[in-house]
């Protein structure tokens, strides 16, 4: 089913994508109150959009999911933030 949706997430985001996106982020973080110390783990993080937009908040973020598929776009789109 990944593959069915690769089409729409290995655009560039924009609009309402990355909207949700920073909104699930905001609240995650205002939340879970992270420091610097912290270390991330998303489940399921599909494509890594909110993976990406916490990391700088915390120590290291990890992604993982169930799609390679979604994985591998989650590399790509992010891979100037790997350490």
């Amino acid at each position: 089913m990944a593959n069915k949706w690769v089409q729409y997430f290995d655009k560039p985001m924009d609009g309402v994508w990355q909207q949700i996106s920073q909104y699930s982020a905001q609240q995650v973080k205002k939340v879970l109150q992270f420091s610097k110390e912290d270390v991330l783990l998303d489940i399921g993080c599909s494509y890594g959009q909110i993976t990406a937009t916490l990391a700088p908040h915390v120590k290291r973020a990890y992604g993982v999911d169930v799609s390679g598929t979604n994985i591998n776009i989650a590399k790509k789109k992010f891979a100037h933030n790997s350490k």
